[in-house]
């Protein structure tokens, strides 16, 4: 899935899949239980192998910048 905001967002409960995550621009944070993760532009990191329940966040995101 692509994904694109121009603007913070509040923070979204979902459950991921096993998958990669790559960030082109703006910031992100994730939750996972009591861990929190924050992910900046051209960062990869693969997420957990099974299905999971999280909490993401766009953090920094603007129309120049999405």
């Amino acid at each position: 899935m692509l994904y694109r905001r121009h603007c913070p967002t509040v923070p979204n409960p979902s459950t991921y899949e096993a998958s990669l995550l790559v960030i082109a621009q703006g910031r992100i944070r994730v939750d996972l239980g009591k861990a929190s993760s924050r992910f900046r532009p051209i960062e990869i990191s693969s997420l957990r192998p099974l299905e999971v329940p999280v909490m993401s966040q766009v953090i920094t995101a603007s129309e120049k910048a999405p």
